[in-house]
Protein backbone atom coordinates (compact mmCIF):
# COMPACT_ATOMS: atom_id res chain seq x y z
CA UNK A 1 0.00 0.00 0.00
CA UNK A 2 3.02 2.47 1.25
CA UNK A 3 4.33 1.91 -2.24
CA UNK A 4 1.37 2.53 -4.68
CA UNK A 5 0.80 5.64 -2.10
CA UNK A 6 4.48 6.85 -3.06
CA UNK A 7 3.75 6.06 -6.75
CA UNK A 8 0.96 8.47 -6.75
CA UNK A 9 2.86 11.22 -5.23
CA UNK A 10 6.05 11.14 -7.66
CA UNK A 11 5.67 13.18 -10.87
CA UNK A 12 7.57 13.99 -13.83
CA UNK A 13 9.02 16.77 -15.56
CA UNK A 14 10.34 17.32 -18.52
CA UNK A 15 13.33 19.64 -18.33
CA UNK A 16 14.18 21.65 -21.80
CA UNK A 17 17.72 21.93 -23.55
CA UNK A 18 20.00 23.46 -22.24
CA UNK A 19 23.55 24.32 -23.77
CA UNK A 20 25.94 21.53 -24.41
CA UNK A 21 23.46 19.39 -23.08
CA UNK A 22 24.09 16.02 -24.66
CA UNK A 23 21.67 12.83 -23.11
CA UNK A 24 21.47 14.89 -19.49
CA UNK A 25 18.21 15.74 -17.71
CA UNK A 26 15.59 14.28 -20.11
CA UNK A 27 13.37 14.15 -17.32
CA UNK A 28 13.32 14.74 -13.64
CA UNK A 29 11.13 12.87 -11.02
CA UNK A 30 8.93 15.57 -8.29
CA UNK A 31 7.24 14.56 -5.31
CA UNK A 32 4.53 15.98 -3.83
CA UNK A 33 4.79 16.71 -0.12
CA UNK A 34 1.26 16.69 1.49
CA UNK A 35 0.13 15.43 5.32
CA UNK A 36 1.88 15.64 7.84
CA UNK A 37 5.28 15.51 5.85
CA UNK A 38 3.95 19.12 4.11
CA UNK A 39 4.76 20.79 7.61
CA UNK A 40 8.52 19.77 7.86
CA UNK A 41 8.64 20.08 4.00
CA UNK A 42 6.67 23.32 3.10
CA UNK A 43 6.83 24.88 -0.53
CA UNK A 44 10.08 27.28 0.69
CA UNK A 45 12.10 23.97 1.38
CA UNK A 46 11.40 22.89 -2.06
CA UNK A 47 12.41 25.73 -3.58
CA UNK A 48 15.74 26.13 -1.88
CA UNK A 49 16.16 21.68 -2.66
CA UNK A 50 16.13 22.52 -6.22
CA UNK A 51 18.68 25.48 -5.58
CA UNK A 52 20.63 23.06 -3.54
CA UNK A 53 20.49 20.40 -5.99
CA UNK A 54 21.13 22.09 -9.02
CA UNK A 55 24.44 23.66 -7.64
CA UNK A 56 25.43 20.37 -6.47
CA UNK A 57 24.98 18.43 -9.91
CA UNK A 58 26.38 21.79 -11.57
CA UNK A 59 29.95 20.44 -9.69
CA UNK A 60 29.45 16.96 -10.33
CA UNK A 61 28.65 17.30 -14.07
CA UNK A 62 31.79 19.55 -14.43
CA UNK A 63 33.83 16.65 -12.85
CA UNK A 64 32.48 14.57 -15.03
CA UNK A 65 33.16 15.90 -18.03
CA UNK A 66 36.89 16.54 -16.58
CA UNK A 67 37.27 12.95 -15.99
CA UNK A 68 35.78 12.23 -19.84
CA UNK A 69 38.36 14.08 -21.15
CA UNK A 70 40.82 12.39 -19.19
CA UNK A 71 39.59 9.25 -21.20
CA UNK A 72 39.61 10.96 -24.45
CA UNK A 73 43.09 12.10 -23.53
CA UNK A 74 44.51 8.76 -22.59
CA UNK A 75 43.01 7.21 -25.81
CA UNK A 76 44.50 9.86 -28.19
CA UNK A 77 47.72 9.79 -26.62
CA UNK A 78 48.33 6.02 -27.34
CA UNK A 79 48.23 7.56 -31.07
CA UNK A 80 50.68 10.78 -30.48
CA UNK A 81 54.10 8.28 -31.28
CA UNK A 82 54.90 9.58 -34.20
CA UNK A 83 53.98 13.31 -33.33
CA UNK A 84 56.09 15.17 -30.58
CA UNK A 85 55.05 18.37 -31.60
CA UNK A 86 52.01 17.91 -29.33
CA UNK A 87 53.28 16.24 -26.64
CA UNK A 88 54.29 19.70 -24.62
CA UNK A 89 51.06 21.01 -25.00
CA UNK A 90 49.14 17.73 -24.37
CA UNK A 91 50.92 17.43 -20.86
CA UNK A 92 50.23 21.11 -20.24
CA UNK A 93 46.54 20.18 -20.86
CA UNK A 94 46.82 17.35 -18.72
CA UNK A 95 48.15 19.48 -15.88
CA UNK A 96 45.51 21.95 -15.46
CA UNK A 97 43.32 19.50 -16.03
CA UNK A 98 43.94 17.77 -12.69
CA UNK A 99 44.34 21.26 -10.78
CA UNK A 100 40.92 21.57 -11.98
CA UNK A 101 39.74 18.09 -10.65
CA UNK A 102 40.91 18.69 -7.58
CA UNK A 103 39.36 21.91 -6.89
CA UNK A 104 36.01 20.33 -7.62
CA UNK A 105 36.68 17.32 -5.59
CA UNK A 106 37.83 19.65 -2.94
CA UNK A 107 34.29 21.32 -3.11
CA UNK A 108 32.54 18.79 -2.95
CA UNK A 109 34.33 16.72 -0.50
CA UNK A 110 33.62 20.26 1.76
CA UNK A 111 30.57 20.36 1.30
CA UNK A 112 29.37 16.83 2.32
CA UNK A 113 31.71 17.06 5.24
CA UNK A 114 30.65 20.42 6.58
CA UNK A 115 26.73 19.70 6.61
CA UNK A 116 27.26 16.20 7.59
CA UNK A 117 26.73 16.51 11.19
CA UNK A 118 23.61 18.87 10.91
CA UNK A 119 22.03 16.32 8.86
CA UNK A 120 22.91 13.39 10.77
CA UNK A 121 21.43 15.28 14.22
CA UNK A 122 18.05 15.58 12.12
CA UNK A 123 18.00 11.67 11.28
CA UNK A 124 18.84 10.84 15.45
CA UNK A 125 16.39 13.30 16.22
CA UNK A 126 13.42 11.79 13.74
CA UNK A 127 14.89 8.22 15.46
CA UNK A 128 14.36 8.95 18.79
CA UNK A 129 10.74 10.55 17.59
CA UNK A 130 11.48 14.21 18.74
CA UNK A 131 8.55 17.01 18.81
CA UNK A 132 7.81 18.55 15.75
CA UNK A 133 9.20 21.50 16.56
CA UNK A 134 12.86 19.96 17.21
CA UNK A 135 12.87 18.37 13.65
CA UNK A 136 11.50 21.56 12.33
CA UNK A 137 14.57 23.19 14.07
CA UNK A 138 16.77 20.44 13.25
CA UNK A 139 15.88 20.56 9.39
CA UNK A 140 16.22 24.28 8.64
CA UNK A 141 19.57 24.17 10.34
CA UNK A 142 20.37 21.11 7.93
CA UNK A 143 19.08 23.05 5.04
CA UNK A 144 21.15 26.41 6.04
CA UNK A 145 24.59 24.46 6.60
CA UNK A 146 24.71 22.35 3.57
CA UNK A 147 23.14 25.83 1.59
CA UNK A 148 26.18 27.51 2.91
CA UNK A 149 28.75 25.25 1.89
CA UNK A 150 27.06 24.99 -1.51
CA UNK A 151 27.57 28.74 -1.52
CA UNK A 152 23.95 29.68 -2.56
CA UNK A 153 22.95 31.40 1.21
CA UNK A 154 22.05 34.67 1.66
CA UNK A 155 25.51 34.80 3.58
CA UNK A 156 27.83 33.44 0.80
CA UNK A 157 25.94 35.30 -2.04
CA UNK A 158 29.22 36.92 -3.51
CA UNK A 159 31.12 33.71 -3.11
CA UNK A 160 28.44 32.55 -5.53
CA UNK A 161 29.18 34.85 -7.97
CA UNK A 162 33.21 34.22 -7.57
CA UNK A 163 32.43 30.24 -7.75
CA UNK A 164 30.26 30.45 -10.62
CA UNK A 165 33.56 32.50 -12.61
CA UNK A 166 35.78 29.17 -11.39
CA UNK A 167 33.09 26.71 -12.84
CA UNK A 168 32.55 28.59 -16.27
CA UNK A 169 35.85 28.71 -16.86
CA UNK A 170 36.08 24.86 -16.05
CA UNK A 171 33.95 24.62 -18.39
CA UNK A 172 35.83 26.39 -20.95
CA UNK A 173 38.65 24.12 -20.37
CA UNK A 174 36.18 21.26 -21.61
CA UNK A 175 35.20 22.63 -24.70
CA UNK A 176 39.26 23.96 -25.45
CA UNK A 177 40.21 20.11 -24.97
CA UNK A 178 37.34 18.88 -27.17
CA UNK A 179 38.64 21.38 -29.80
CA UNK A 180 42.31 20.15 -29.19
CA UNK A 181 41.85 16.87 -29.34
CA UNK A 182 39.55 16.85 -32.89
CA UNK A 183 41.88 18.78 -34.37
CA UNK A 184 44.81 16.43 -33.32
CA UNK A 185 42.35 13.86 -34.79
CA UNK A 186 42.19 15.19 -37.98
CA UNK A 187 45.91 15.63 -38.51
CA UNK A 188 45.95 11.55 -37.26
CA UNK A 189 43.62 10.37 -39.64
CA UNK A 190 45.40 12.76 -42.86
CA UNK A 191 48.53 11.47 -41.94
CA UNK A 192 47.45 8.06 -41.58
CA UNK A 193 45.95 8.24 -45.30
CA UNK A 194 49.10 10.03 -46.84
CA UNK A 195 50.59 6.63 -44.90
CA UNK A 196 48.15 4.39 -47.18
CA UNK A 197 48.85 6.07 -50.11
CA UNK A 198 52.15 5.93 -50.15
CA UNK A 199 52.24 1.81 -49.51
CA UNK A 200 49.89 1.36 -52.13
CA UNK A 201 51.76 3.15 -54.78
CA UNK A 202 55.01 1.28 -53.38
CA UNK A 203 53.12 -1.37 -53.85
CA UNK A 204 52.19 -0.99 -57.62
CA UNK A 205 55.90 0.26 -58.72
CA UNK A 206 55.49 4.41 -58.71
CA UNK A 207 57.31 6.97 -56.28
CA UNK A 208 55.56 7.27 -52.66
CA UNK A 209 54.73 10.91 -53.03
CA UNK A 210 54.99 13.28 -55.82
CA UNK A 211 56.52 16.76 -55.38
CA UNK A 212 53.16 18.22 -55.45
CA UNK A 213 52.36 15.79 -53.07
CA UNK A 214 54.92 16.81 -50.64
CA UNK A 215 54.32 20.68 -50.81
CA UNK A 216 50.86 19.71 -49.99
CA UNK A 217 51.73 18.03 -47.38
CA UNK A 218 53.84 20.44 -45.75
CA UNK A 219 51.23 23.51 -46.22
CA UNK A 220 48.90 20.91 -44.15
CA UNK A 221 51.82 20.55 -41.87
CA UNK A 222 52.07 24.43 -41.32
CA UNK A 223 48.52 25.05 -40.91
CA UNK A 224 48.58 22.17 -38.40
CA UNK A 225 51.56 23.94 -36.21
CA UNK A 226 49.87 27.27 -36.56
CA UNK A 227 46.81 25.29 -34.90
CA UNK A 228 48.58 24.21 -31.98
CA UNK A 229 50.51 27.83 -31.80
CA UNK A 230 47.18 29.20 -31.29
CA UNK A 231 46.05 26.58 -28.83
CA UNK A 232 48.98 27.39 -26.59
CA UNK A 233 48.56 30.89 -26.77
CA UNK A 234 44.81 30.30 -25.61
CA UNK A 235 45.32 27.88 -23.08
CA UNK A 236 47.57 30.28 -21.53
CA UNK A 237 44.93 32.76 -21.78
CA UNK A 238 43.05 30.38 -19.79
CA UNK A 239 45.45 29.41 -16.90
CA UNK A 240 45.74 32.62 -16.06
CA UNK A 241 42.11 33.90 -16.54
CA UNK A 242 41.22 30.61 -14.18
CA UNK A 243 43.96 31.01 -11.59
CA UNK A 244 42.94 34.81 -11.18
CA UNK A 245 39.48 33.08 -10.37
CA UNK A 246 40.53 30.61 -7.78
CA UNK A 247 42.55 33.30 -6.50
CA UNK A 248 39.84 35.39 -5.72
CA UNK A 249 37.46 32.70 -4.67
CA UNK A 250 40.42 31.51 -2.24
CA UNK A 251 40.77 35.07 -0.87
CA UNK A 252 37.05 35.57 -0.52
CA UNK A 253 36.29 32.24 1.50
CA UNK A 254 39.57 32.90 3.68
CA UNK A 255 37.93 36.21 5.10
CA UNK A 256 34.48 35.03 5.18
CA UNK A 257 33.13 34.80 8.66
CA UNK A 258 32.16 31.50 8.81
CA UNK A 259 34.98 29.44 9.90
CA UNK A 260 34.08 25.86 7.95
CA UNK A 261 34.41 28.30 5.09
CA UNK A 262 37.95 29.60 6.07
CA UNK A 263 38.91 25.92 6.29
CA UNK A 264 37.68 25.34 3.28
CA UNK A 265 40.02 28.14 1.59
CA UNK A 266 42.80 26.64 3.45
CA UNK A 267 42.63 22.85 2.05
CA UNK A 268 42.08 24.43 -1.64
CA UNK A 269 45.38 25.73 -1.25
CA UNK A 270 46.97 23.55 1.30
CA UNK A 271 50.32 23.62 -1.09
CA UNK A 272 50.87 27.25 -0.76
CA UNK A 273 50.86 26.70 -4.81
CA UNK A 274 48.01 29.50 -5.64
CA UNK A 275 49.37 31.81 -2.36
CA UNK A 276 52.84 31.41 -4.01
CA UNK A 277 51.44 33.40 -7.40
CA UNK A 278 49.29 36.03 -5.89
CA UNK A 279 50.15 38.31 -2.82
CA UNK A 280 47.07 38.91 -2.33
CA UNK A 281 46.39 35.35 -0.05
CA UNK A 282 49.52 36.60 2.23
CA UNK A 283 46.68 38.78 3.65
CA UNK A 284 46.98 38.70 8.14
CA UNK A 285 43.21 37.48 8.42
CA UNK A 286 43.18 34.19 5.98
CA UNK A 287 42.47 31.15 7.82
CA UNK A 288 46.06 29.86 7.46
CA UNK A 289 47.18 32.96 9.22
CA UNK A 290 44.97 32.48 11.80
CA UNK A 291 45.71 28.99 12.68
CA UNK A 292 49.45 29.79 12.61
CA UNK A 293 49.07 32.28 14.82
CA UNK A 294 46.99 30.41 17.47
CA UNK A 295 49.69 28.01 16.85
CA UNK A 296 52.39 30.01 18.06
CA UNK A 297 50.37 31.41 21.43
CA UNK A 298 49.82 28.11 21.94
CA UNK A 299 53.29 27.26 21.83
CA UNK A 300 54.30 30.25 23.87
CA UNK A 301 51.84 29.26 26.86
CA UNK A 302 53.33 26.14 26.86
CA UNK A 303 56.78 27.32 27.19
CA UNK A 304 55.48 30.14 30.28
CA UNK A 305 54.13 27.06 32.46
CA UNK A 306 56.95 24.89 31.65
CA UNK A 307 59.02 26.91 32.99
CA UNK A 308 56.75 28.30 35.92
CA UNK A 309 56.64 24.47 37.02
CA UNK A 310 60.48 24.27 36.83
CA UNK A 311 60.57 27.57 39.29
Amino acid sequence: MMRYEILDSCCSLTIGDGRDDCGWDVFALQYRVDGPLGTLFPATCAARYRALFTQLWRVKRIEYGLHDAWREHAILQKRLKHMPEVWSLMRRVSCLRLEALRLMGALQEAGGVGAEPAWRALLAAAADRADLDTLLRLHHRALDRHSIHAMIHSTTQELQSYLGNVLNETLALRSFESTLHAGINNELERRDKIEQMKAERVARGEYALTAADEAQDKEKRKIFHQFLASRRADLNVWARTYRGHVTTLILKLALHPEVSLQTLAFRLDYSDFYKRGDAKLHEPLTYQHKRLSEIGLNLAKNKLIDRSKKK
